[in-house]
């Protein structure tokens, strides 16, 4: 196997010098800092598919059950993202607006796609929103007490 080395001179803090490597030795060193700068949003959504689908938490340990688990995670996300790109066809995303701490980003993460979904569903009306919480009875409270009175029992 043929690899490529692209020195970093990036240091930040304590952090050692980094080395980037390609398989592709007709890649420059400028052009494989390049393709790891793209990486960032493959590292955010595994970022994401870790606290937010809970990848890696699986309570099952039949590999037929993981393996269908993790293949509806995938389906999902693949869904999610086909609709996220077929919504924003006719409308902008401003990612920056969004999500203004992430300064340089300039693609879309799988937390960009699941918020935009849940906001769509809750706009159609597919989804509460948090006005749930607000339509639900509530319990009635006698004036003047503040907990409810003990009941005897008879054991």
């Amino acid at each position: 196997m043929a690899q490529r080395w692209a020195p970093s001179d990036k240091r930040s803090g304590k952090k050692e010098l980094e080395a980037f490597f390609s398989t592709d030795t007709s890649l420059t060193e400028a052009q494989t800092l390049q393709h790891y700068s793209q990486r960032w949003d493959v590292e955010i959504d595994i970022r994401d598919a870790y606290a937010y689908y809970g990848l890696g938490k699986d309570q099952c340990r039949n590999l037929d059950r993981i393996y269908g688990v993790n293949s509806f995670r995938i389906l999902m996300a693949t869904c999610r993202t086909l609709w996220f790109v077929r919504y924003f066809e006719e409308r902008q995303l401003k990612l920056k607006k969004l999500r203004p701490w992430y300064r340089l980003k300039q693609h879309p993460t799988q937390l960009d796609v699941i918020s935009a979904a849940q906001e769509a569903f809750v706009l159609k009306g597919v989804l509460g929103s948090h006005q749930v919480w607000e339509k639900c009875p509530t319990a009635r409270r006698k004036t003047g007490s503040r907990l409810p009175e003990k009941r005897e029992t008879n054991d």
